[in-house]
């Protein structure tokens, strides 16, 4: 499958920088099975093969797929699907309503902007999984005949409203096969609350942003068995009792997502750690806290993280600003590190670079990891990393000017090892100041760059904010060797603006997003 992915992006450059030439396309393709007129039986083309088109467009990103589509007829016919799969009517307004209608079909994820009425009425998509409306529920019309779509599963709401009307309720219980929910600023009046909890028992994931009740309702009444996923924002104080008492009625919930103020977070988090505790909650295992906390807030919540381990095994923790809490929250994961899968630390202070360190050395099963920062001289004198499973990477490398000659080539060994890296973030947090000065990686080949060779799967890196002088010999080896590259993210040489502007044409020609 890897294979495929590098062929399908290779194949995605070239559409995308000679979609004008067609003849060389058809030799690009299939250098050695060009059709002649005189066959009447020309041979099979496999690339033309239905079934490995639709395998490689499942790689080329959604925005370059029409153009991949003029490759041939055969190509047209097996990406049309892709195409047509997800829908913006907020950025596709050229499209006419003749156009969907005659690919409704197709459409599994429509995102909808201040359509009319008449409209929806107009066109239904019998295979719609994913709805996204916003500011389009002008009236009882509009739902109902979104209602109608019974195969919706995922319903995403934006906008606010001053109150949720009865008849709205009355429309969202018929949704079927609702499984995913979001609504932002809910509000629920006294007569309608006891629907909304209805609508939940049959939810598997919720997201609430500002929710107001006007009272608790039933839910002194229900469960929520099929719940696993609960995102929570923007509470306040007097909703905690509420929350709690409904996270205590999801015995199958895995996932919180978690963003409010410090004063609420640290009465929240001293109820749920009662939970877990008393293991009412004995499937959880993913954490995020979505807001910088103060160290009151972040005790309650390390308490929280601690007290997971005798229940479960923490698989998912991402936390956004953390001060002066690094160490202790250190100590506090090191026995989850055999189970943890996605760690994001944000912008966590005093966490030293030699816990990075051990981190990368000690976690095998993580495959996603945000840090903060990792001095070069850690890496090469540390233990090797463990965390072979990597696909996305975001860290701070910090090398000494004086050694990075010597010291780069040792530490890429170490990156060289995650062969299943898909994207890389080396961002400077703020503009390195003075050229001269090397914080992070120079990727160059003198520097060592040929030995991530091995990152085959490689298709994004990001270097905005660092110092980088990448020439057109760097450029070459990156798109011979990262075969599944599709975006260089930041200013590749900022020695030289020309040679930068050069590059930024290269790129373009060969279908590389910048």
């Amino acid at each position: 499958m890897h294979a495929c992915a590098q062929v399908g992006f290779v194949l995605f450059r070239e559409c995308y920088a000679w979609e004008s030439n067609f003849a060389h396309l058809t030799r690009l393709i299939s250098p050695t099975l060009i059709i002649h007129r005189k066959k009447a039986m020309p041979p099979p083309r496999p690339l033309d093969l239905p079934e490995i088109i639709s395998h490689l467009a499942s790689y080329i990103p959604g925005g370059r797929r029409p153009a991949c589509a003029r490759v041939s007829k055969a190509w047209y016919r097996a990406l049309l699907p892709f195409i047509w799969e997800e829908i913006n009517l907020s950025s596709w307004r050229r499209l006419s309503l003749e156009a969907i209608q005659n690919h409704s079909n197709l459409i599994k994820t429509l995102e909808v902007d201040n359509l009319p009425t008449q409209d929806f009425l107009a066109f239904r998509c019998p295979n719609l999984v994913v709805l996204r409306l916003k500011h389009a529920l002008q009236d009882e019309d509009s739902l109902e005949s979104i209602a109608e779509h019974s195969s919706v599963s995922v319903l995403q709401l934006s906008g606010s409203m001053k109150r949720y009307p009865t008849w709205f309720w009355d429309k969202l219980i018929g949704f079927s096969n609702l499984k995913d929910l979001t609504v932002p600023f809910l509000k629920a009046g006294a007569e309608d609350i006891d629907k909304f909890w209805q609508l939940c028992t049959r939810l598997e994931r919720l997201s609430l942003t500002r929710p107001y009740f006007a009272r608790q309702g039933s839910l002194a009444s229900m469960e929520f068995p099929h719940l696993w996923e609960l995102s929570m924002a923007t509470l306040q104080p007097n909703d905690i009792s509420w929350a709690l008492d409904f996270i205590r009625r999801c015995p199958g919930l895995k996932s919180l997502y978690w963003e409010a103020g410090p004063d609420v977070t640290t009465s929240f988090m001293l109820g749920l750690k009662e939970l877990i505790v008393g293991r009412v909650l004995p499937k959880f295992h993913s954490l995020s806290i979505l807001r910088a906390v103060n160290p009151d807030a972040a005790d309650d919540v390390l308490k929280v993280i601690q007290c997971i381990q005798p229940i479960t095994a923490l698989k998912f923790l991402k936390l956004h600003t953390w001060q002066d809490k690094g160490m202790r929250l250190f100590d506090v994961l090191r026995p989850q590190f055999d189970h943890l899968r996605v760690l994001s630390l944000g912008y966590t202070t005093s966490m030293t670079s030699a816990m990075v360190q051990d981190i990368m050395s000690s976690c095998p099963l993580l495959s996603n990891f945000s840090g903060p920062t990792i001095e070069a001289i850690d890496i090469v004198q540390g233990e090797p990393w463990v965390c072979l499973r990597l696909q996305f990477l975001d860290l701070r490398f910090r090398f000494d000017p004086s050694t990075i000659d010597r010291v780069q080539p040792l530490v890429f060994d170490q990156l060289a090892r995650l062969t299943r890296l898909e994207e890389l973030f080396v961002n400077e947090w703020h503009m390195v100041p003075r050229p001269k000065f090397q914080e992070t990686f120079d990727l160059r080949l003198v520097h060592g760059l040929g030995k991530l060779s091995t990152l085959r799967l490689l298709q994004a890196i990001h270097i905005n904010n660092t110092v980088q002088q990448i020439g057109e010999e760097e450029l070459e080896w990156m798109v011979e060797h990262w075969k599944s590259l599709w975006c260089i993210d930041g200013k590749l040489n900022m020695v030289d603006a020309q040679v930068d502007m050069a590059l930024k044409e290269r790129l373009e020609r060969h279908g590389i997003a910048h």
